[in-house]
Formats: structure tokens, C-alpha cells, sequence
């Protein structure tokens, strides 16, 4: 394809420190650097400066909050609810919000390589992985319609309901098809005192275990 005159002008002023022609470079190399620490110069209005050294243990602590994404989703839905769409048709990004920004981000429970760190019922203990099934403790919706019904909603208030509520437990295949032919697959039991959130498996005979999951 014929050069046009535009890209060879752009070639041309390309400045010599932004040409990487020719240059071998190590991938990686800056990268390692940051997560081993680094120092970062603040100047403030004063002429003071502060440089304080940052590593991988407090960036987190830099990153907005998760709830922070949550809160826009809840917002994001109302606003669909209320133009007309359903609440389940509006949740869809909150559903997403939730699995990614808590689920995911702050229980640290993401992908299948995580899924022998779930606590498990006591049926589950001795079962493989590929017997046992994933569960919201409090199902998804129950969360999901809490948040949206919130008057005050805060990022306070979204991470203290979301440390209640939104936990996940490994159940055997048995044990999730009791839940769902009792009617209680995805949603809690009616006398629900919004406390305790394992009346949902007390209702239908399933124990959560005292020890930690084994390793499969």
C-alpha cells in the first residue's frame, strides 16, 4: 500500500526519543520495579514536598472503593426501573457489579481456582469440587432488591449489608436440589428476620461446617 503524504509528515515528526526502531527493550522490567515499591514526589502549594514510598500492600488502599462501583450500579438500575424496564431486566449490571466488585474483588473469590477456599455445608466437606455447587448464602436477588429498596444509599451503608449478606457457601448437588424443590432456591424463607442469613439452609436441613474446607 502506497504511503500518503499525511502519514509520512507524522513519521517524519515523530520525535527521536518516542522511535523505538531498532531498540531492544525488557518486558517487564519497569513493571517488577512498581510492585517491589517506589517513592512518589507530592509538591504542595507550601513549596513543601512529601514522597511517600508505596508498595503492593497499601495500593489497594489508593483504588476507589468497591462499593464505590456498586452504588453507581444501584443507581444506574433505578433509573432503568424508573424509566420502565423490570427490575430484573434493569439488575443485570448490578448482578455484574456484585459478582465482580465483591464477589470477585474483596472476598477474593474468583474463577474456578478459588473455589476450594469456599466454606462448604457439612455434606460438602468430603465431596470433590465437581460435586459441590456454589451458593449464595442470601440469593443474589434477595441482595440485589435490598439494595435497590435502600433509601439511604452510601458506600457505608451498601459494605455494611454486603459484609452481612453477601456470603457464598459450597453445598453437594443433593442439598441444591433440595433448596430449589422447596421454593427456596432464590429467594429466603417468608418469617425471614433479615439476621440470620443461613435460615434459608436451616429450613431445608442444611449444616454449615465448623472446619475449613479440605484441599482438592
Amino acid at each position: 500500500m502506497k504511503e500518503t503524504s499525511k502519514e509520512k509528515v507524522a513519521i517524519d515528526e515523530m520525535p527521536s526519543e518516542y522511535d523505538f526502531t531498532n531498540k531492544k527493550g525488557v518486558r517487564g522490567k519497569y513493571y517488577r520495579a512498581y510492585r517491589e515499591g517506589h517513592e512518589v514526589r507530592i509538591r504542595k502549594a507550601d513549596g513543601n514536598t512529601r514522597e511517600p514510598r508505596l508498595n503492593e500492600a497499601i495500593l489497594p488502599t489508593l483504588m476507589r472503593r468497591n462499593a464505590e462501583f456498586i452504588v453507581f450500579a444501584v443507581n444506574q438500575a433505578k433509573e432503568a426501573e424508573a424509566f420502565g424496564f423490570t427490575r430484573n431486566e434493569c439488575c443485570r449490571n448490578l448482578k455484574t457489579a456484585l459478582h465482580q466488585y465483591w464477589q470477585n474483588k474483596t472476598l477474593g473469590l474468583h474463577g474456578q481456582s478459588q473455589k476450594a477456599k469456599i466454606p462448604r455445608s457439612k455434606s460438602a466437606l468430603d465431596r470433590p469440587l465437581n460435586e459441590c455447587v456454589v451458593e449464595h448464602v442470601v440469593p443474589q436477588m434477595a441482595v440485589v432488591n435490598r439494595l435497590m429498596d435502600m433509601e439511604l444509599l452510601t458506600e457505608a451503608a451498601v459494605t455494611e449489608l454486603l459484609t452481612q449478606w453477601f456470603t457464598v457457601m459450597l453445598v453437594t448437588r443433593e442439598e441444591h436440589a433440595r433448596l430449589n424443590a422447596s421454593g427456596l432456591r432464590s429467594t429466603m424463607p417468608r418469617d425471614w428476620d433479615c439476621t440470620d442469613v443461613f435460615s434459608r439452609y436451616a429450613a431445608v436441613g442444611i449444616e454449615q461446617a465448623d472446619q475449613p474446607p479440605h484441599s482438592q
